[in-house]
């Protein structure tokens, strides 16, 4: 037996509850992979330059069909321009008055089949030296995706 073979068992082994009920085990469906890319220039007056951003961005969730994987790009679609803008305004003073460039690379099955809440964020921004595009790391961080749930608490 393929190790995929007894997880998948463990994972259909029934689960009680505190108060004994046993509750079915509830099969989502794969995790996938969704990486877009989110860039747009800026003309800076003061250097005389045209500086370029771009965010790749990176998340796992369950996408069972062709409508899941299109609900999940519209919403990464919207959720990561307003993050763009926001982060760019905030950390580096640049208002876009650009249109933000959205692409997204084809989805690809998780290796831990894990779903994600926030989505991991890579920055770059790009300037001309000697008519060459050369690449500067910005600080790296997270976006937030999805509402984590909460067992105790307030709503």
């Amino acid at each position: 037996m393929s190790k995929l073979q007894r997880k998948r068992e463990q994972e259909l082994i029934q689960v009680t509850t505190k108060n004994g009920r046993r509750k079915r085990p509830r099969h989502r469906g794969p995790v996938r992979i969704f990486r877009a890319t989110f860039s747009s220039f800026f003309y800076n007056e003061r250097i005389h330059q045209p500086l370029e951003f771009e965010n790749y961005v990176k998340i796992a969730r369950v996408a069972r069909s062709e409508a899941d994987i299109r609900r999940i790009r519209v919403r990464l679609e919207e959720k990561g321009r307003r993050h763009f803008r926001y982060w760019l305004r905030k950390h580096l003073n640049v208002h876009l008055d650009r249109r933000v460039q959205v692409n997204f690379e084809k989805e690809q099955r998780a290796e831990r089949q894990i779903e994600q809440a926030y989505a991991s964020v890579r920055r770059l921004m790009m300037r001309r030296i000697d008519r060459r595009w050369v690449a500067e790391n910005l600080p790296s961080g997270k976006m937030s995706f999805a509402k984590k749930r909460r067992k105790h608490g307030r709503k």
